[in-house]
């Protein structure tokens, strides 16, 4: 049995994360049992911090959120990169 990594988020909440890219994550506290989808997360030294998030009480619910701010954040990437040119 796999026992799941809890990180601290800045108010002391312990999360586990479900699923993780550069822009976007899906993780669920480990204290009240909400899902949630976090925009920009940073993992540094089992500490999880982000720019913005969003609550769901389903797990499907907030990993398709999270599926949103992925494909929101690398259009909105290629959009600057291409601007750049």
């Amino acid at each position: 049995m796999k026992v799941a990594e809890l990180y601290q988020g800045y108010s002391g909440e312990l999360f586990e994360i479900l699923s993780f890219s550069d822009n976007a994550a899906c993780i669920i506290s480990a204290n009240t049992g909400v899902y949630s989808a976090v925009a920009k997360p940073l993992i540094d030294n089992y500490t999880i911090d982000w720019r913005f998030k969003y609550d769901f009480i389903t797990q499907e619910k907030a990993i398709n959120v999270t599926k949103e701010l992925r494909q929101m954040y690398f259009n909105f990437e290629d959009k600057n990169r291409v601007m750049a040119l």
